[in-house]
């Protein structure tokens, strides 16, 4: 299913919040250890690249966040820009 407007992306968020068993502090504990991850201080950086390059190689630390943060990233990326 394609999301057509920020409010669908919004109501289908909010959704998946009331579905999960975080609470609010659990949920902001969560950001908070996602953003304190090494790869967090590369979003931007991985983002332009992958935007502008067919292939892009990473290479971090086991645990550093590119298999579970990248994608997540990327999907951000694309629909902050309306992409997807």
């Amino acid at each position: 299913r394609v999301l057509e407007s920020a409010g669908e992306v919004a109501g289908l968020l909010k959704t998946l919040q009331q579905r999960t068993s975080l609470k609010g502090s659990e949920a902001e504990t969560l950001a908070q250890t996602r953003a304190q991850l090494p790869i967090a201080a590369f979003q931007d950086q991985i983002c332009d690249l992958v935007k502008t390059n067919q292939i892009v190689l990473l290479a971090g630390e086991t645990g550093c966040g590119k298999t579970t943060q990248v994608p997540q990233y990327i999907v951000s990326s694309c629909w902050a820009a309306g992409e997807g």
